[in-house]
């Protein structure tokens, strides 16, 4: 009986030591039938074909998920972090998984996840996260936010088995692109300044950075390339505080204000409105010919990239586009 018993598990030794291999793991923990491998921000990984048990750790990619009725697959979230576009979201059977800089990798560990979806604020955790189940960092890429959008949203349709359905999606926001793009082209000699406002602060950007798209994407002309570049020509996340000073002496024709401070708090953010105007800036020619417009912040700030966001995101500068030119 013992060497019968030996023998079997000799013979079964193989296949308990495949399963400790990642690849295998991620199979028997997905019990997928399907893998297709996803290029992100912090690597290559195996995930499923419609997963079932998801942790989203981005807003823009949970508003996705959303849109395409596919929220009830979520598992967890963090529940600190919800934009006011997710207001109608069912949180009923949702768990709270931390913070967006902070998973609670403990107790999600009771949970028997598919797939766990990041990007930049919960990158550091990519490592400790994947212990858990398959992780995909689909944050978007500053220096090709057309391209990285594209190809984050063009992942998920496949991952859910819903491309034909996610490209009608991506074809409409593309459509926008264009159009801001020609009411960029039409401008005459009008640059703009995007500036974030932080506990009254000014942060420039410009190409680029964390808000580039409106000039990498949207083609709207930089009154200053090199804002919010470090020594090595890289952007900084963070921008580059100015004064009114600064803002005065560059004189945009056309100024862009995120305000940071509104992040949040549970009103409509679409009807938001902060002025940054003083005595200096109304001296530019945006404070001259009220050419100073408010973006909004959710999208631009905590939810970028998104099907809805960045919808939102491209809609705002066309309509600011739009009166710019009937007035130039």
């Amino acid at each position: 009986m013992k060497k019968l018993f030996f023998a079997l598990f000799i013979l079964f030794l193989p296949l308990f030591t495949a399963c400790e291999s990642e690849e295998i793991y991620h199979i028997s923990r997905t019990r997928a039938s399907e893998l297709i491998e996803v290029t992100h921000r912090s690597g290559t990984t195996l995930v499923p074909v419609n997963p079932q048990r998801i942790a989203v750790f981005d807003m823009a990619i949970l508003e996705s998920l959303d849109l395409m009725g596919l929220s009830d697959l979520v598992v967890g979230i963090p529940q600190n972090s919800i934009p006011y576009l997710l207001r109608d979201f069912n949180f009923e059977n949702v768990a709270d998984f931390g913070t967006l800089h902070e998973p609670n990798l403990e107790f999600m560990a009771g949970f028997e996840l598919d797939l766990i979806i990041i990007s930049g604020r919960a990158r550091p955790f990519f490592d400790e996260l994947s212990s858990l189940a398959p992780v995909i960092d689909l944050g978007l890429n500053n220096a090709d936010i057309r391209g990285s959008f594209i190809q984050n949203q063009t992942y998920l349709g496949k991952i859910f088995n819903l491309e034909s359905q996610w490209q009608d999606e991506l074809d409409v926001i593309l459509s926008l692109f264009d159009e801001a793009t020609y009411l960029s082209s039409q401008l005459e000699n009008q640059e703009a300044l995007i500036i974030l406002h932080n506990e009254s602060n000014l942060q420039a950007f410009g190409p680029g950075g964390r808000f580039g798209a409106i000039h990498d994407v949207f083609g709207v002309p930089a009154i200053d390339a090199e804002v919010g570049l470090n020594e090595e020509g890289v952007s900084v996340n963070h921008g580059m505080t100015v004064s009114n000073e600064y803002v005065y002496g560059v004189n945009p024709a056309i100024i862009f204000v995120i305000d940071r401070n509104y992040i949040l708090d549970g009103r409509n953010p679409d009807d938001h409105f902060v002025d940054i105007t003083n005595d200096i800036i109304n001296l530019t020619d945006a404070g001259i010919n009220g050419h100073i417009f408010n973006l909004n912040p959710e999208v631009w700030y905590i939810a970028p990239g998104g099907l809805q966001s960045m919808t939102r995101q491209v809609g705002g500068v066309i309509e600011a586009l739009q009166i710019v030119l009937e007035e130039q």
